[in-house]
């Protein structure tokens, strides 16, 4: 990505030396190191909605799974509402299975249920 003025690579200690270093005392930031901009970077892309796996393979990562173990905690709102979700799949509706046990007990004898049986007063 960078080139020397002859257009060859940049030596990573030169760059760091000579040039970013010597920025961010001009600028009057804290000093970072060099590569967390790449931390930086990935924080950004994920807070604003960018795939796991398409930040992975912007940043070179041979795996997904690499990205979410290092930078998965940055993903806003992953898991917030996993418990209400699930609760929402398993119990789509609000079950009163109290109120319907008392419904079956006290069906007259003969009478049938909404479920289509008998009904008795003797505990099954």
């Amino acid at each position: 990505i960078f080139t020397s003025t002859i257009g060859t690579p940049l030596n990573r200690k030169n760059l760091v030396d000579r040039d970013f270093i010597p920025m961010m005392e001009a600028a009057g930031v804290k000093k970072i190191r060099f590569h967390d901009l790449r931390h930086t970077a990935v924080a950004i892309m994920l807070s604003n909605g960018k795939s796991i796996f398409t930040v992975s393979k912007y940043i070179g990562h041979a795996r997904p799974s690499i990205t979410s173990d290092i930078y998965g905690h940055l993903i806003p709102g992953a898991g917030d509402d996993i418990g209400q979700m699930m609760d929402d799949l398993v119990f789509p509706t609000e079950l009163h299975l109290e109120n319907y046990k008392d419904a079956i007990r006290t069906q007259p004898e003969g009478q049938k249920s909404k479920n289509g049986e008998s009904g008795s007063n003797d505990e099954k």
